[in-house]
């Protein structure tokens, strides 16, 4: 993992690592969560403890690759990462910075009139980009109108 760093792009895109498929075995897993009507100061706290969260994640040698992206004028904020396997992701999700902000600053991403997307998925050999995985988690994750949810998530290769 040594050499691989965090790199912002053109409009509010970071990436962790590369789409490197070839990396993506029998266990891997997509995670996205995506939240839209948010107020600019939902943004910004969503801005710091993303920053906090990428900072935790790459002491993680089981993250492939990771985005981050938003987009302030349109009010929503995404991110995706891809691991090597489920439980690792899951250890990551529940522990540390991560597990903290989930706790404490719930109301960002689930109060008011947000609207927030959950998935996780198995890789099977693909690493959507920004677009494709926007589509794929508001069709099949998880969806919370103002905290309340309406669906729960399902795989997208269910047939």
């Amino acid at each position: 993992m040594s050499g691989r760093k965090w790199v912002r792009h053109p409009g509010q895109v970071v990436t962790y690592g590369e789409r490197d498929r070839s990396q993506l075995g029998p266990d891997s897993v997509v995670t996205i969560t995506r939240s839209e009507r948010l107020s600019l100061f939902r943004l910004l706290v969503a801005a710091v403890l993303n920053e906090t969260i990428m900072r935790q994640m790459v002491k993680r040698d089981t993250v492939i690759f990771a985005e981050v992206a938003a987009n302030v004028q349109e009010g929503w904020a995404q991110t995706m990462s891809v691991w090597k396997n489920g439980r690792e992701m899951t250890e990551f999700r529940n522990s540390g910075a991560h597990g903290k902000a989930l706790k404490f600053f719930h109301w960002v991403f689930y109060g008011g009139r947000v609207h927030s997307y959950v998935l996780t998925y198995k890789a099977l050999g693909q690493i959507p980009h920004i677009e494709e995985a926007a589509q794929i988690v508001k069709q099949y994750g998880r969806f919370a109108e103002s905290g309340e949810i309406v669906r729960t998530a399902k795989s997208p290769h269910a047939s």
